[in-house]
């Protein structure tokens, strides 16, 4: 992704939510902001690796 389209990106998740950001500086980090969200993200990770085991075809 450009660096506009991961800006215009974080922008949309922070708004909604979904990620806080904390300044040191210039440099800016992100973390999920809600337990919930990440089980959420681990479950979309854990249910592309079972994807890829059964459909190895689809990489």
């Amino acid at each position: 992704m450009s660096e506009s389209a991961t800006s215009h990106a974080l922008r949309l998740l922070r708004a909604h939510r979904v990620v806080v950001v904390r300044r040191d500086g210039r440099m800016a980090y992100y973390r999920l902001d809600d337990a919930h969200v990440r089980m959420l993200v681990d479950l979309a990770v854990a249910h592309t690796e079972h994807t890829d085991a059964i459909h190895p075809e689809r990489h």
